[in-house]
């Protein structure tokens, strides 16, 4: 979501920076007469834009653009109320020009003239070159992203092999246990198999390896046929961590343990990557 765009028109410059955060931040920095058309400015940003920290400068370079009034009225009573004041309190000193204009900012009026569409279609021309920015660094993030979730596939594909091929040795390997531990005592057969389908249970990855598929298929899915996908990608790797960790915990399947921590090793590099998307 980091990216720079920058437009100017009759002497008006917008300039739009913006870096990776949760969700959409919009600061606007510009002179104060252009303050009327702020929220239309921040609606601009948002209709493109859904997360980042976005900053936004607006300047005038022509100094004919600017025209400062006095206020004389206003200055007048001013200079007559501190004079009172001054009686009133005894105080020392002189007033002059220098008093007055610690009050400057009721006494000066900002007048400027300026046309309001090209301000908006200036702000506009600086929004799209962000967006073309944006764009072309989303494009390369979410090749990265591919290669990353295609990893975590291929892997995920070598734990359920290994699930499979090593499901029937875990069955024999209970077995010789139980029959080693209840050796000094009759054996029931029924207890035996009840023994076994208990522990197979606690040691079962099925339902982990079958989550683990569907998370990673909407997470394909996600990230080629929907626009905004940055929180709800966060939401699913968060989901694939999850599977992981417990996958990794029931088993003792060494070849299963080291594919699960690479696999959490690539599920940080997706977390980084899906915090430039928007």
């Amino acid at each position: 979501m980091t990216g720079f765009g920058s437009a100017e028109a009759e002497g008006l410059k917008v300039e739009i920076r913006s870096l990776n955060h949760r969700y959409i931040e919009i600061s606007l920095k510009m002179p104060h007469f252009l303050m009327e058309h702020d929220l239309t400015i921040r609606n601009l940003i948002k209709s493109k834009f859904q997360r980042g920290k976005i900053d936004v400068t607006i300047t005038f370079a022509g100094k004919d653009k600017n025209r400062f009034t006095v206020d004389k009225e206003f200055a007048k009573e001013l200079y007559l109320a501190l004079q009172d004041l001054k009686k009133e309190l005894g105080l020392k000193g002189k007033l002059d020009i220098n008093s007055l204009l610690n009050f400057r900012d009721v006494i000066l009026l900002e007048q400027s003239e300026y046309n309001k569409d090209v301000v908006l279609n200036t702000v506009k021309s600086a929004i799209e070159k962000l967006y073309e920015m944006r764009v072309h660094d989303g494009e390369a993030i979410l090749k990265n992203t591919q290669a990353l979730i295609n990893s975590i596939r291929d892997r995920y594909e070598k734990i359920k092999d290994l699930f499979i091929k090593n499901a029937e040795i875990q069955k024999e390997n209970l077995t010789k246990k139980i029959k080693q531990n209840l050796s000094n005592l009759p054996l029931d057969e029924i207890r035996l198999y009840q023994e076994i389908a208990f522990l197979a249970q606690r040691t079962d990855i099925n339902e982990e390896i079958i989550r683990l598929q569907s998370h990673i298929d909407k997470f394909c899915h996600t990230i080629k046929v929907e626009d905004a996908v940055g929180r709800k990608l966060d939401f699913l790797l968060q989901e694939i961590l999850r599977e992981v960790n417990t996958l990794a915990s029931k088993t003792d399947i060494i070849d299963i343990i080291n594919e699960t921590i690479e696999i959490k090793s690539e599920v940080e590099k997706l977390r980084e990557l899906a915090q430039n998307l928007q």
